[in-house]
């Protein structure tokens, strides 16, 4: 497990490496938790990551 950003821990990477499982704590709007991961955390990780 790795925490990424307060609140939120990796816990897993599919087998086909296209989705990476994080349980957020303390999330009272779920939909909010997704869009700021698929918008910040997501896209940075991609920019260092992509080859």
């Amino acid at each position: 497990m790795v925490s990424l950003t307060p609140g939120s821990l990796s816990l897993d990477v599919t087998d086909d490496r296209t989705h990476l499982v994080v349980h957020a704590m303390f999330a009272p709007d779920h939909q909010a938790v997704i869009d700021e991961i698929k918008n910040g955390l997501e896209r940075r990780i991609l920019e260092v990551t992509r080859e």
